[in-house]
């Protein structure tokens, strides 16, 4: 599946769309750091269209949470659900809060 996202943006560099699908396929592959870099890259790209945007505020939240950087899933999480909330961008607001609250392990 990766190779034929690679032939996809081979033909359409500029689809906002496949650049988001092969993150969240990077992301399922456990590649994160490939699937956040995809996600911004979506992000550039995309329409204005606000629930297009808002997957991929979503899709990089949920990568940089996976990555453990809490503050900057929690900003990508809010900017999703400014845009069209969800009862995900709202659970995983809710993650990176309940992380950054947490006390330190020793």
């Amino acid at each position: 599946a990766l190779s034929s996202y690679d032939q996809a943006l081979q033909l359409e560099p500029d689809s906002a769309g496949v650049w988001n699908n092969k993150g969240s396929l990077l992301m399922e592959l456990g590649r994160l750091d490939d699937a956040l870099k995809c996600f911004e890259r979506a992000l550039e790209l995309s329409a204005a269209v606000s629930t297009v945007r808002a997957v991929y505020w979503l899709n990089k939240g949920k990568a940089l949470y996976m990555i453990g950087r809490f503050n900057e899933a929690r900003d990508a999480l809010v900017h999703s659900h400014q845009l069209d909330p969800s009862a995900e961008s709202a659970a995983g607001i809710a993650a990176c809060h309940e992380r950054l609250n947490a006390p330190p392990e020793s």
